[in-house]
This record gives structure tokens, sequence and C-alpha cells, in this order.
């Protein structure tokens, strides 16, 4: 199981568990102190961005319930299969070798197209890294934002519910809920940002740094194959690169089959 998803469950329990000892989960459930907070500052957030950028961040939450496993040992290969061809065959020779990853595609589609140095080709996949970067960062954007409007949302909820209490002073007997009210939205608000919108984005982030030292991988891989190198340089060179935490496993699969 994901560990995002055993984190979720894990303050999921202790938050129940809490409520729970308190007294019962009944008295912690208010509908319009939920509706304050997550529609009051869903709203908001679609409000102060635009509308591409809330639906990619809404598009990006799923996924990090996903364990996502870049492909580094089997990418390693293909370069490696790529610097031979290109030595012994030229350019021309790419057109046989079936690709997968888009970035590496596009790479490999300039190189036929006629781009035959190495800054060249950087100046036309630096954009599109950075349009990753630029993305991913965008999207975490967005839940850092609804992160910081469900407590101000919370607030104002409390504020709602201290206005009713206020005006219910010649009822003792409706002061007591109705305080409950109150405080039950900044609670909400609370737990709104911290159990759900900012590990989000936390994720989000964790997730675009991964992605983005697997695509500079590929970028770095693109750039020196243009020069033909010895097959196996360019496997040291790609290495290189690989995350420290999974180097010994990427190693012994991308050189056993290399050799």
């Amino acid at each position: 199981m994901p560990n995002t998803i055993i984190g979720f469950l894990i303050t999921t329990v202790a938050i129940v568990a809490g409520m729970l000892m308190s007294g019962g989960i009944g008295q912690f459930i208010d509908p319009p102190s939920a509706f304050i907070v997550i529609i009051g500052g869903l709203g908001v957030t679609f409000a102060s961005g635009s509308f591409r950028q809330f639906m990619n961040s809404m598009a990006a939450m799923p996924k990090i319930f996903t364990p996502i496993n870049w492909p580094y040992a089997e990418t390693i290969k293909q370069f490696r299969e790529m610097a031979a061809v290109l030595r012994r065959e030229g350019p021309m020779g790419l057109q046989s070798i079936e690709i997968e990853d888009d970035l590496m595609e596009f790479g490999t589609q300039l190189i036929l197209g006629g781009v035959a140095e190495s800054g060249e080709l950087a100046k036309q996949l630096d954009p599109r890294l950075a349009q990753v970067k630029a993305d991913s960062g965008s999207n975490a954007g967005v839940w850092v934002a609804y992160g910081g409007f469900a407590p101000a949302y919370g607030m104002a909820g409390t504020l709602i519910g201290l206005v009713a209490m206020l005006g219910s002073l010649d009822d003792p007997g409706s002061i007591g809920p109705k305080m409950a009210v109150a405080l039950i939205t900044t609670l909400y608000g609370t737990l709104v940002a911290n159990m759900i919108c900012l590990p989000i984005a936390n994720k989000i982030a964790v997730n675009t740094t991964e992605e983005v030292a697997y695509k500079e991988m590929v970028v770095s891989g693109m750039i020196t194959l243009l020069d033909a190198p010895d097959p196996d340089g360019l496997v040291d060179m790609m290495m290189a690169r690989v995350p420290l935490g999974i180097y010994d496993e990427v190693n012994a699969e991308a050189r056993a089959e290399a050799g």
C-alpha cells in the first residue's frame, strides 16, 4: 500500500479516535460549517487563478496515491542501444528504435530533423523540461492556496456562529450549542488545510522533484548522444544522475542487460 494512503489513514484514525474519546463523533458534525469551509475555500481558490491552472491541480490530486517508478534502468539501456546504432549507422538509424518516453522521442525527432549540435539540441529540450517544472509547481501552488484559505473561512464561520449566538442571548439554552458550532467551523478549516490541502501540495512537490530528476537525466542523455559517444561511456554518464537511493538496483539492471 502506498505510503500516502497509509499516512492519510493514520491521521484520520488519530482524529476520529480523539473525537470518540471526547464524547462521540456526532457532536463534531455540522453541515453548514463544512459547507462554509470546503465550498467557500474552494470557490475563492478557483477565483484566485486561471481555470486551466485550477483544473490541472485537481487532476493532479489522484496521482499522489499511485507510486511512480521512473524507468531509469530501461531508459539507460535504450540510450546505450541508441548510442550503438548512432555510431554504427548514423542519425537515420535511430528511426528503427521504438521510443516510449515523450521527451526522449522529441529529442530523437530533433536529431532526425537535422539538429547536429549539442548546444542547439539543449536549447530545444530545456524549455520542455522547464514546462514540466512550471506545471507541477503551479499544481502544488493551488493546493497551498486552498490550504491558506480554508482556515480563514473557518474563522469566518466562527464569526457567523458568534453573531448567531449573540442574537440568542435571551435564550441561555441555545448559547452552548451555537458556541460549539462556531468553534467547529474553525476546526474544519484547520483539518481541511492540514489533513488535505498542504499534504497534497507537498506530495505534488515531491513527485515533481523525482520527475525532474528523471527528465534531467533524459535531457543530458540526448545531448551526450548527439556526440556519438561510446555506449558504455554513455551509461556511466547517465548513472551519475540516478538518485542514490535506487542507484545499486538501477546499476545492476542496466549493466546486466547491457553486457
